[in-house]
């Protein structure tokens, strides 16, 4: 098993993802930039049981349209959050059952 775990790690690709409209986050989308020059839309979270233990960073770079951070509805107690100016953005842990918000800079 720990050899396979080491198999599955050297074909493994973290990203940081930069998106300017709709995105479904998937597990591996550890920093996510947002960009709504183009207008309001919404990122969704990646299932929360599949992201057990993972951390992800969400910023909105540029604003021009509110963008929602929003759950699969899977994940106990969430509420949406929506980032409305520049420099909006929050840092979320998954525990496979929550959402866990380490630190936000939500200004509306």
């Amino acid at each position: 098993m720990l050899e396979n775990r080491f198999i599955e790690q050297d074909t493994v690709t973290d990203k940081v993802a930069f998106v300017t409209g709709a995105y479904p986050m998937s597990i591996r989308d550890y920093v996510v930039r947002a960009d709504s020059t183009d207008g309001a839309f919404s990122l969704t979270l990646p299932p929360v049981t599949e992201a057990m233990g993972r951390i992800y960073a969400i910023h909105l770079s540029v604003w021009d349209g509110d963008v929602t951070i929003q759950d699969q509805g899977d994940s106990e107690d969430w509420t949406d959050m929506i980032m409305g100016v520049d420099n909006d953005g929050a840092v979320l842990y998954s525990d496979g059952r929550k959402w866990w918000i380490l630190h936000k800079t939500i200004t509306v």
